[in-house]
């Protein structure tokens, strides 16, 4: 009768032993500083800091916006430079910052041009 009680306590040490040196996962960190960045028309860069302990990449399809660096493991600081904005109107875009299997956007928009080039020409010596 002894014997099946030290059995049963010989699995319960085990089993506590092997459940408490199991390797706990630690909780997903991640923010980014804003998820608005505003622009003047003319080129300019700002700085998207990123807080996290995974890996996570940023993308976006606006050929007029440069990311560097788009990927990285961990808290960096983005450099998002946009190009000058000939257009007459305002122009918005969106990065998708991409942590494991969550998106977190961040809207970007850059006003227009106040006075926009032509789209005329006026030759100088009026011969055209």
């Amino acid at each position: 009768m002894n014997n099946p009680f030290r059995i049963l306590a010989f699995v319960l040490i085990v089993s506590l032993t092997f459940f408490s040196c199991e390797e706990k996962e630690e909780p997903i960190e991640f923010s980014v500083s804003s998820n608005n960045l505003q622009y003047e028309w003319e080129e300019q860069t700002q700085v998207l800091s990123i807080t996290s302990n995974q890996d996570w990449t940023i993308n976006t399809q606006a050929a007029w916006i440069t990311i560097s660096p788009n990927s990285g493991s961990g808290n960096a600081q983005v450099s998002v430079t946009v190009e000058r904005n000939e257009l007459e109107n305002d122009r918005t875009a969106r990065l998708n910052v991409q942590h494991g299997t969550n998106v977190t956007p961040v809207e970007v928009s850059q006003v227009a041009n106040p006075s926009p080039k032509a789209d005329y020409h006026i030759p100088a010596d009026n011969t055209d």
